[in-house]
This record gives C-alpha cells, structure tokens and sequence, in this order.
C-alpha cells in the first residue's frame, strides 16, 4: 500500500515537472516575441528605449526565475520520494 502511494507521489512530481517545463518554455517564447516586437518598434520609431525599464519584460524574467526555482524544489522532493521509495521497496524484501 505504502509503495503505490509512494509511486503515486512520484508519478504526480514527474507530471509537475513537464508541467512547468512546458509553462517555462511559453514564458521564454512570450519573452522573445514581445522583446522582438519591443525592439522592431524601436528601429521604427528610432527610440532608444531600454527593454529592461519594461514593466512586461521584467515581469516576464521574474517569472522565468520563479518557475525555475519551483522546478528545482520540485525535482528535490521528487529525488527525495525516488530514495524513499527505494528503501521501502528494501524494507519490504
């Protein structure tokens, strides 16, 4: 019982993982485009305004390193629940 938990555990972990990942990789992409769009409006209009001082931009990084940082707590517990699965499985033999 306590093994199926356990894999249930890490099974969910595994689907947050590729869940952010995924969600990371759309922040990245919104990033791009709107940085791309940023600086083609800039060549246009000949205006030398910084991206950093972009409320979007800033915002858009922020939640880059928010994301990454919840991934790497996340991949943590799920190396964690992998070890107690493994001594479980140990246990029971």
């Amino acid at each position: 019982m306590e093994r199926q938990r356990l894999k249930q555990l890490e099974d969910t972990l595994l689907d947050i993982v590729i869940v952010l990942d995924s969600t990371l990789d759309t922040v990245t992409a919104l990033l791009e485009r709107y940085q791309s769009s940023l600086l083609s409006i800039e060549i246009r209009e000949n205006n030398a305004y910084p991206q950093t001082k972009d409320e979007i931009v800033r915002s858009l990084l922020e939640k880059q390193r928010e994301i990454s940082l919840f991934k790497t707590k996340v991949d943590a517990i799920r190396s964690k629940v992998q070890g107690t699965t493994q001594l479980v499985r140990l246990y029971f033999r």
